[in-house]
């Protein structure tokens, strides 16, 4: 099968370490994607600290520990909608659980101790996140000072167990992620910060949480693993609240109004993840649909098993259109790049395929990348 066909839905094969997983691939995908300066999506390390963001502008810096038993990274996290809290998010290695203890501190001095809800737990309970902006405030002015930070993470019933972090990097990271959020000189940088307006914000969200999704999707979709979408083991869906779907509002004349909502469909493989997406009318009478994909020969979809054309996807807020970046291979350096042009149709919305570009030889030579490879169409 060449590398640019497309792929039958998901066998129900599942990894432990899927959320390790999941993270790797977006990471992977974020740093090949940011040569694109129009694109939505940025990658970037100074020295111990890495910076990544969303399609939907959610921004992080983190770092990881070295060594470590319990707390195994520490990020902040800002949203594109500014009226979104900061967050300071601890990922675990092992479920986190009501009851437990964490205690945060930098060069020795304590930063705060938590008491862990459910709560603040991600859907996932493997990350604890903390929005309290006094804490917030304390840990950004702390960690841009100084050079290590330590946690030590008490489980119910279980031992205390210690990580230590490097701090390298940091300053640069805030600076970075101010620049790439357009917030320089405005009071929400984390670093260069000013009495300047930000910008305007696209409207753009990141899906997070559960209730983000509209009832109908989730149970038309995901929920079973009989439907296109599943991921089978993964009853709470947990997959669904990573942070790299979103819901982006419509606001052009030449469109439908509505919400576009954009979710992992299914658990893919070790290097393209598949999306689906739909349209939600402002007019809650009118049904929500999937969006479809079309070619010059018709709509992209061959059978009920087929999964849609959009695999690591990218958007693009300029001209309203889809990136897809199917991997032959973890290196890239193979596949299929094509570029999607949403627009109205008979009912709703659909993406018609405007650009086609394969590789089919994974030879080790990268070509200039995706966007430069032999256009098919």
């Amino acid at each position: 099968m060449p590398v640019f066909a497309r792929l039958s839905k998901p066998s129900r094969t599942t990894s432990p370490f899927r959320h390790a997983l999941f993270a790797l691939i977006t990471a992977a995908f974020i740093g090949f994607s940011a040569t694109s300066s129009s694109m939505a999506m940025g990658y970037k390390t100074f020295k111990d600290s890495s910076t990544w963001c969303t399609i939907s502008l959610s921004c992080s810096l983190s770092t990881s520990a070295k060594i470590y038993a319990g707390i195994s990274t520490l990020s902040l996290r800002r949203h594109n909608d500014l009226s979104l809290p900061v967050e300071l998010v601890l990922g675990s290695a092992k479920e986190l659980s009501d009851g437990d203890w964490i205690s945060l501190s930098i060069d020795g001095k304590l930063v705060a101790d938590f008491n862990v809800n459910s709560s603040q737990l991600a859907p996932d309970r493997f990350s604890y996140i903390v929005t309290k902006p006094p804490i917030i405030q304390r840990f950004t002015e702390m960690m841009k000072k100084g050079h290590k930070a330590a946690t030590t993470l008490i489980k119910v019933g279980e031992a205390p167990v210690a990580s230590q972090f490097s701090l390298a990097g940091s300053v640069a990271s805030m600076l970075y992620l101010d620049e790439y959020q357009r917030l320089l000189d405005t009071p929400y940088a984390f670093h260069a910060k000013g009495n300047k307006t930000p910008l305007p914000r696209h409207a753009i969200t990141a899906i997070t949480k559960p209730e983000q999704v509209p009832h109908d999707i989730l149970a038309g979709w995901f929920d079973g693993e009989e439907k296109t979408c599943s991921f089978f083991d993964d009853d709470k869906m947990e997959r669904l609240y990573f942070g790299d779907g979103f819901r982006l509002t419509l606001s052009s004349p030449s469109l439908p109004k509505g919400h576009i909502y954009s979710l992992p469909c299914g658990m893919g493989g070790a290097y393209n993840q598949p999306y689906i997406l739909f349209f939600a009318p402002f007019d809650r009478a009118q049904p929500i649909t999937e969006i479809p994909f079309v070619t010059a020969k018709g709509a992209g979809q061959g059978g009920p098993d087929e999964m849609p054309d959009a695999w690591n996807i990218n958007w693009d807020f300029g001209s309203h259109s889809l990136e897809s970046f199917f991997k032959g291979r973890g290196l890239g350096d193979c596949g299929s790049y094509s570029v999607w042009t949403l627009g109205p149709a008979q009912k709703g919305l659909q993406f018609t395929l405007r650009e086609l570009r394969v590789k089919e030889d994974c030879d080790g030579n990268y070509d200039g990348g995706p966007q430069k490879w032999p256009r098919i169409k």
